[in-house]
């Protein structure tokens, strides 16, 4: 499969566990919420216990081989993995099943022509009245004050090859209205940032977030040669000093 997605790319030692800080030490603090209140409040049905749907929220990147699936005995009972692809229609067996379907940092993963088509193949799998929760982020959002000059370095790098796989870089600015045109109704769109946090906090979010770059980073490297970094000893020289 022919994917500008970076992250499985990189060095993988410590992946799980980033990702499972990035989740409770980055997002949660900034988000403050896993759904919605009125969305969480709305799932209590009388008819059936609530079905929720996680796409590309794992935290083993994207993972196309059901193979490598944990166990079915080792999950929880309420919880089942299925393979599928978001870019395609999604099985039959699995439409009009989820109440909530929950999206998370799909940037890296789909190219400037895929966001909608992604959105309505997304669409297949609510029930009538579910809920879409998609969260994302952009490079217009990601900025350090005062911009140093290895930041710079970073985030050029990165547009670089974001431009160069033909990713959207300006996503996910869009998104609302992509969803809108796919057929949502009673859309909402939120911003958070890290600048309001306390101060600890906000030097966490912006350590976590620059684990991921370095990840990130490396990760196109390892497709694409790059005119800006050359090497992953020189991505962690720039990641060190933004940190």
């Amino acid at each position: 499969m022919d994917s500008p997605y970076t992250l499985t790319r990189g060095p993988d030692a410590g992946e799980e566990q980033r990702l499972h800080n990035q989740h409770y030490n980055m997002w949660m603090p900034v988000a403050k919420q896993l759904l919605p209140p009125h969305i969480f409040g709305g799932l209590v049905k009388p008819d059936h216990p609530p079905a929720i749907a996680d796409l590309a929220t794992g935290t083993d990147g994207y993972d196309y081989d059901p193979s490598k699936f944990i166990e079915a005995f080792e999950l929880p009972n309420n919880v089942r993995l299925f393979p599928g692809d978001i870019l395609k229609p999604f099985p039959e067996q699995l439409r009009a099943q989820y109440d909530v379907i929950h999206v998370r940092m799909l940037i890296l993963g789909l190219k400037a022509d895929q966001w909608a088509e992604a959105a309505q193949n997304i669409k297949m799998l609510l029930r009538l009245g579910g809920w879409l929760v998609w969260e994302d982020y952009g490079h217009s959002g990601i900025t350090c004050v005062p911009v140093t000059k290895e930041f710079a370095l970073w985030s050029n790098a990165e547009v670089q090859y974001a431009r160069s796989v033909g990713r959207d870089i300006t996503a996910p600015m869009r998104l609302l209205s992509q969803i809108q045109e796919s057929g949502y109704v009673n859309c909402h769109e939120s911003i958070y940032h890290s600048f309001g946090l306390p101060e600890n906090l906000r030097k966490t979010t912006g350590r976590l977030f620059m684990a991921a770059a370095r990840q990130i980073l490396k990760g196109t490297l390892d497709k694409t040669e790059s005119t800006i970094v050359k090497s992953h000893d020189e991505v962690d020289g720039i990641v060190d000093k933004v940190k």
